[in-house]
């Protein structure tokens, strides 16, 4: 029977595209009427606060979850939902190619080393 078959390919969807544990994905896409930037933590990292701050240790970028002053996290404490937030600015900042860019889509992973519950360095 299945040699009667004509198997189409299709590539597989972003859900191979899992970020691994302690990992960071710093991304954007132009594409489409609605334009996104945004950061998004690996599911290992969860924290019960509800902002995030960017800061710099040395030459490394850390993030430090906080109560006080920061971004908005979204899907903190959600079932199998990766952690995030959205910041145009920082999202330029590590990938520069986005001020000139007017269309297109790209993703950058970096590793992340836990220096306590609350501040994650990004290892370089």
């Amino acid at each position: 029977m299945e040699n009667l078959i004509q198997f189409m390919d299709f590539e597989q969807g972003s859900r191979g595209r899992q970020l691994g544990e302690n990992s960071v994905s710093v991304w954007y896409n132009l594409n489409g009427k609605n334009k996104t930037y945004g950061v998004t933590f690996s599911q290992d990292i969860d924290s019960d606060k509800t902002l995030v701050r960017i800061g710099k240790i040395g030459d490394s970028m850390c993030f430090v979850f906080t109560n006080e002053t920061g971004i908005r996290l979204q899907n903190r404490n959600q079932p199998k939902k990766n952690m995030g937030f959205f910041a145009k600015s920082f999202v330029e900042y590590i990938l520069p190619e986005l001020k000139t860019a007017t269309t297109g889509k790209k993703r950058k992973v970096f590793t992340l080393k836990k220096v306590s519950d609350d501040i994650y360095i990004i290892n370089q």
